[in-house]
């Protein structure tokens, strides 16, 4: 019979054999084979060792093998990440994958102590009375720490942790009074060994309704928890709770700053990229207007010099004469409607207010119109409201390409013996008209016109005709650029399809808006609203003028093309004037310098601005620095005159040219410098864009 000393150790041996991975107990069964049947069948617990008889088998064979282990002083550690027999790991909660799918949001996991969290914990062990705690996080596999007191480590398996219980009554206190009473953790590797745990009271910390961990406090001596202790390791569990919800946020706001950061970073890159094609267009636009505008200007130029020279013309002759210059005008449309449909898009484009007469402007206007309408048989009638005021501001030139677009298009699309109908209207009213947000709308304005004392003025273009009209799904895509209703239009008809996306540019740069109403095989009603101004300035009554250069002036000119050399001396010949032609600006200078190193003449200059060697613009400021006493009078050459008002040019004018224009500069220059030598007040006029 053994003494009961002896059965205490063999049980105790017979422990630390059970604990052993599968790996060490094969090791121990090769070795002692008879064993590890003693092992299957009498020897699985401590319950079952203390019943042993001595006179069994296995019971001999153990006395036998346990000596020889305490011998060699064998001793056995349990894996942190290894399953034992002699504990119940915690089932999975139903829903583990929701679960860790919120852990892993949290970003938590392997993450620094944080003090707050310390604090937190510091207290809760404090009040519960307890030498060790932990905030922890169960993981998939394992449960980490993010805050520990007196365990020595920052994770352990999840199989082995108390915590994991504790998480599947997320609602529920977990209290564990003495772990050698219960079944589930008597054999737990952390009750056994270190930190051998007695008591433990863990709240479940829940974060989007999933319990994620627990704050838990632990001793390694049995205790009750008291009520007090108990809502204060809730409290502090929901304290927990908030900081982790407080950290997510934080870090999400942090993402998102991050993100827009970057979107930010993106926007200006794309900002800069859209800058740069903006730029790069823009030059392109000017080269295109120098090379297309320039060709087209000569042939449309000399064609007109022709007609207007020649009277005699043999009916065949006279043909081809008109064939030309309707060509030319075709042609010049075409890059024209390209080139300002490429400004608007770019944004370049503002208004430019001039002084006119309304009522004058658009009869002008009209009459052209009236017989494009008369070529193709079509009633033309025309409405011009008298009550305009006499001088109003307005950009003359959106208002000209508004009107001749519209009745255009409307002319276009309206067949033969139908008609059209062109209606020019002041709207005024003591407030500022409710305008729609959109720029284009459908339907027709309704707006009194009232009376001419009242302080907001606005000028209504209302274009009707009989034509083929519009489908209702079709009227959002006819002002886009290069679209029209359906591809059968171009065959038919022809075009660029800009004419309307160029009265909606020009609409949308002073402020007004268009409506369309529109039926099919019953025709169209194209209105634009747009504001003006009153002047306090005439304007100016056109009148024959007959230039003359002011003796001891020269007139020079800078052109690089040929043609356009040609076309100018040829004109200017036939005005009575002479000039002396440069081919660059390099030129330009070095005439001017030679002029005024003479001493007996003074420069009137004209230059283009986009010229070989060196520009207009570069030529213009060096000339700036030679000039004396007596401002030099520059005008300059320009497809695009709009950008080129902030330079010191006196005058920008617009090519093509238009020789009217251009008479009236030279007026106006020679005008100027006569009045200076009499001792009059006169003054440089001012940069303007002539067009």
């Amino acid at each position: 019979m053994l003494s009961s000393d002896e059965i205490d150790s063999c049980i105790k041996t017979l422990e630390k054999i059970c604990r052993l991975n599968p790996k060490e107990q094969l090791s121990i069964v090769e070795n002692k084979p008879n064993f590890f049947h003693a092992l299957k069948t009498s020897y699985a617990s401590m319950e079952t060792a203390r019943g042993i008889k001595p006179e069994s088998k296995g019971f001999k064979e153990m006395k036998q093998v346990v000596p020889e282990i305490a011998e060699k002083k064998m001793e056995f550690t349990v894996p942190s990440n290894e399953k034992t027999p002699m504990y119940r790991p915690a089932m999975l909660p139903p829903d583990e994958e929701e679960r860790m799918n919120v852990v892993r949001s949290l970003e938590i996991l392997d993450s620094e102590e944080e003090a707050y969290v310390n604090n937190i914990l510091w207290l809760a062990t404090y009040l519960c009375g307890t030498e060790m705690g932990a905030m922890s996080v169960v993981d998939s596999n394992r449960q980490f720490f993010k805050s520990a007191m007196g365990l020595g480590c920052r994770e352990t398996c999840r199989d082995a942790a108390f915590c994991s219980h504790a998480i599947l009554q997320p609602n529920k206190l977990m209290i564990v009074e003495n772990a050698l009473e219960d079944e589930r953790f008597r054999q737990n590797p952390l009750v056994t060994g270190p930190p051998y745990i007695r008591y433990y009271a863990g709240i479940p910390l829940r974060i989007d309704g999933q319990a994620v961990g627990t704050l838990c406090v632990i001793s390694a001596k049995s205790m009750k928890m008291t009520d007090a202790q108990k809502v204060a390791l809730k409290s502090l569990g929901t304290a927990c709770e908030n900081h982790i919800k407080h950290c997510r946020v934080s870090r999400d706001l942090a993402k998102a700053y991050r993100v827009t950061k970057m979107n930010e970073r993106h926007l200006k890159m794309a900002k800069e990229d859209a800058d740069a094609l903006a730029e790069s267009r823009m030059k392109f636009l000017g080269v295109m207007a120098h090379e297309l505008r320039t060709p087209v200007n000569a042939v449309h130029g000399y064609a007109q010099l022709i007609e207007g020279r020649l009277h005699n013309l043999s009916e065949s002759d006279a043909e081809c004469i008109d064939s030309i210059i309707y060509g030319s005008n075709v042609l010049a449309n075409t890059v024209n409607s390209v080139l300002d449909y490429l400004k608007l898009d770019s944004g370049k484009v503002v208004s430019d207010l001039t002084t006119c007469n309304i009522c004058r402007m658009m009869r002008s206007t009209a009459a052209l119109l009236s017989t494009m309408a008369k070529k193709k048989d079509i009633r033309f009638d025309i409405s011009i409201d008298s009550t305009f005021h006499e001088n109003v501001m307005v950009d003359q030139l959106k208002i000209i390409q508004i009107v001749n677009n519209l009745v255009c298009n409307s002319i276009k699309f309206t067949p033969k013996g139908k008609k059209v109908s062109l209606v020019i209207k002041r709207i005024s009213s003591d407030e500022p008209l409710k305008l729609p947000s959109d720029t284009v709308i459908e339907g027709e304005p309704n707006y009194n016109s009232g009376h001419t004392n009242m302080k907001h003025d606005y000028i209504l273009i209302q274009v009707k005709d009989q034509g083929r009209g519009i489908a209702q799904n079709r009227l959002d895509q006819i002002f886009e650029p290069f679209r029209q209703e359906n591809r059968t239009i171009n065959r038919m008809y022809g075009g660029t399809g800009l004419g309307l996306a160029i009265v909606k540019g020009n609409v949308e740069v002073m402020g007004g808006r268009i409506y369309i109403k529109s039926e099919v095989n019953q025709g169209s009603t194209f209105s634009a609203l747009v504001p003006y101004i009153l002047s306090d300035h005439k304007e100016k009554k056109k009148i024959k003028k007959k230039l003359a250069l002011p003796s001891g002036y020269q007139l020079i000119i800078a052109e690089d093309d040929h043609l356009s050399q040609k076309l100018m001396k040829r004109f200017l010949a036939w005005a009575g004037l002479d000039c002396t032609i440069c081919k660059n600006g390099k030129e330009l200078v070095d005439s001017v310098d030679k002029i005024m190193r003479g001493g007996d003449l003074t420069p009137i200059i004209i230059t283009d601005i986009q010229m070989p060697e060196m520009g207009g613009i570069e030529a213009m400021e060096r000339l700036r620095k030679m000039q004396g006493k007596d401002k030099f009078n520059i005008a300059a050459l320009t497809a695009s005159p709009e950008d080129f008002q902030h330079y010191d040019f006196d005058v920008v004018l617009a090519k093509p040219i238009n020789f009217d224009k251009l008479t009236d500069v030279l007026f106006d220059m020679f005008e100027n410098i006569s009045k200076s030598r009499r001792g009059e007040n006169s003054k440089s006029p001012a940069p303007t864009s002539t067009t």
